[in-house]
């Protein structure tokens, strides 16, 4: 499963069959569905953000979902809404007197709605900043750069990887993407609110991963739909690694030309308990039940991985393309030292894979 190039055969009575096919039609509509949905949703807080001001007088966003459907409630004329308040009760919004209120308590919140007036505007108006190492994308939403392995970038990476991955790196690529970077950075915004910045835990962290699933990950999202493929042991969630090696030892197939592929990502692992095979999201803290964790662990102490139920919650930074054959270099150089050497040259690994390295003959076995 997941590899998109899996093939089913149903066998059986033709009317069973059909009953069969249909039902998968309508799953695969309801997945596209989904998908379009998600992306409204985002396109639309690039524009316009509405929010509610809480009981302590300070204004607090809506959450995409509930943008959306108010932004296409005004559109549509509409007078009232439901939506989620601050505290997470469910509350009605009268978009003519722009007040929620909660029809259980009584309690009404003030609403407003922001124009950002596009991409920039809208980062803003969050104090959010696209990353600086990424290269300008004008108009674009996504784009993958490769880096060069000279660069103090490549070799940040690099250093990382190879600290426990003893592999030969083929390459390593940025993944900059708008909109999934955006939705990290609400993510991030909100756990930074709920836990303070003592406890957001944004850790680097790694994910082996298919090439086949590539495309999904760096375009859309980590799926959660492959938490059982590989494992699931501590909650059926998405899975990521301390270490690179076990990332690369267990989970990064090799595909037909002999390369393995790992993400760099950058995750927010925020307050965190030992997970369940069971575990479909994170338990609550106490007693307060819309109080949770928002990550599991292998270890309390001294975590070996991270599992998160929540899409934002991660960013695929860097992809890795690396070669299952071992790295027969002892150490990597800090970029300063290397740069003190003229000398450089190429030492091939293998038909797909090479790398540059100084010529410091000592360090080579």
């Amino acid at each position: 499963m997941g590899s998109g190039k899996d093939v089913y055969v149903l066998e059986g009575l033709k009317e069973d069959i059909l009953s069969v096919t249909e039902l998968i039609g309508r799953a695969t509509q309801e997945a596209l569905y989904k998908n379009f949905q998600d992306k409204e949703e985002a396109i639309t807080a690039l524009n316009v953000q509405w929010s509610l001001k809480d009981v302590n007088g300070a204004w607090q966003e809506v959450s995409l979902r509930d943008n959306y459907m108010l932004e296409y409630a005004q559109t549509q004329n509409k007078i009232f809404v439901d939506i989620d308040a601050p505290d997470g009760s469910r509350v009605t919004v009268n978009l003519k007197t722009k007040e929620a209120t909660n029809g259980v308590t009584g309690m009404t919140y003030k609403l407003k709605r922001i124009e950002s007036g596009g991409i920039s505007r809208f980062l803003v108006s969050l104090s959010l900043e696209m990353p600086i190492k990424w290269d300008p994308m004008k108009e674009e939403m996504f784009m993958k750069v490769e880096l060069q392995p000279t660069s103090q970038e490549y070799r940040e990476i690099a250093q990382g990887f190879l600290k426990t991955a003893k592999f030969n790196i083929c390459k390593i690529e940025r993944v900059q993407n708008f909109y999934l970077w955006n939705a990290y950075s609400v993510c991030k915004e909100r756990i930074l609110a709920k836990n303070g910045p003592a406890e957001l835990g944004e850790k680097t962290l790694y994910h082996g991963t298919s090439a086949e699933s590539c495309q999904c990950i760096e375009r859309d999202r980590f799926d959660r739909g492959y938490a059982g493929k590989n494992a699931a042991r501590y909650g059926k969630g998405v899975y990521f690694a301390v270490n690179a090696a076990y990332s690369a030892n267990g989970f990064s197939p090799a595909d037909k030309s002999g390369l393995k592929r790992m993400y760099v990502v950058r995750v927010l692992t925020g307050r965190y308990t030992v997970g369940k095979s069971s575990m479909i999201s994170p338990p609550p803290r106490g007693s307060d039940p819309t109080d949770c964790y928002d990550s599991l662990v292998d270890n309390q102490q001294q975590p070996s991985m991270f599992v998160i139920f929540h899409d934002d919650q991660a960013y695929p930074e860097y992809l890795i393309t690396f070669n299952k054959n071992p790295l027969n270099v002892q150490y990597l150089f800090p970029l300063s030292l290397i740069c003190r050497f003229s000398h450089r040259r190429t030492l091939t690994l293998s038909p797909t894979c090479s790398i540059k390295t100084a010529l410091f003959e000592p360090l080579m076995e």
